[in-house]
């Protein structure tokens, strides 16, 4: 092989190694969005049955995973959905009891969440 072979090689091999610590960083912030999310609505909301068994669900998958060493599919894809399960019910219930799903707004309570004080009383 030529050195210019070689070259191109080292930069393929380069932007291989790039594109692995990019993906790398993506994959690690996601885990701890995952994780703040999951502590965040189980600190909210500790009491709630369908938050508390798909939490059950996914530690049993992950322990049964654990018994298999992770080589089996379909134990595999059980955590995978477990997972998105546990997510979604967290995601769910965020969104369920968000503070701004319950204001009612009308005309004064725009103006105030607005401009905080309405402009024609602030030239008075």
């Amino acid at each position: 092989m030529s050195s210019r072979d070689w070259e191109g090689a080292g930069a393929v091999a380069g932007a291989g190694v790039a594109a692995a610590i990019v993906i790398a960083i993506i994959l690690i912030w996601l885990a701890i969005k995952i994780i703040e999310l999951v502590a965040r609505t189980l600190i909210a909301h500790p009491h709630n049955l369908p938050l508390r068994v798909a939490l059950a669900v996914f530690g049993a998958a992950l322990l049964v995973g654990s018994f298999t060493a992770w080589e089996s599919i379909v134990v595999n894809s059980l955590v995978g959905v477990s997972l998105l399960a546990l997510v979604m019910m967290c995601k769910i219930l965020e969104v369920y009891y968000a503070p701004v799903l319950e204001t009612e707004w009308d005309r004064d309570a725009v103006a105030q969440a607005v401009l905080h004080e309405p402009w024609w009383q602030v030239a008075a």
